[in-house]
């Protein structure tokens, strides 16, 4: 398991929007600035899909998944599997997304974003970045 966490200046809700809106999604996702990011499809509720495109200065990479568990603001878990020609394609990981504030007393600090990515199939930690692009 690879557990990540980040804080931002930024409400639970916009943390959790920014999972939720493909405009949103698209602007922050990005692995590497001379990257980009296109949201192919994306259908937020339980049991739905996504389709993210990155294209790479090498090589386009489309990501598939499906949306397990959405409760807003503070929990999201879905699966996510990069697709052929990737070198992993095809090994599916369950991210899971826990937002919730810094301090419980002050509701402006920082908020807190862990993510905590659970690989499926056997993967050293170094592949579990590369697999995700969040390393």
């Amino acid at each position: 398991m690879l557990n990540l966490m980040r804080r931002y200046a930024a409400s639970p809700a916009l943390v959790f929007r920014a999972f939720a809106e493909p405009q949103l999604l698209e602007h922050w996702l990005c692995p590497d600035p001379s990257a980009s990011l296109r949201v192919e499809h994306l259908d937020f509720r339980v049991g739905g899909t996504y389709r993210l495109v990155f294209t790479f200065p090498d090589a386009v990479r489309p990501v598939i998944g499906e949306y397990l568990v959405i409760d807003p603001p503070n929990l999201l878990r879905f699966t996510w599997t990069w697709e052929p020609p990737d070198e992993f394609a095809g090994l599916e990981t369950v991210v899971t997304v826990s937002v919730r504030a810094a301090n419980a007393v002050n509701t402006e600090a920082l908020r807190i974003l862990r993510i905590l990515l659970r690989i499926l199939r056997k993967v050293s930690i170094a592949q579990e970045g590369r697999i995700i692009g969040w390393y």
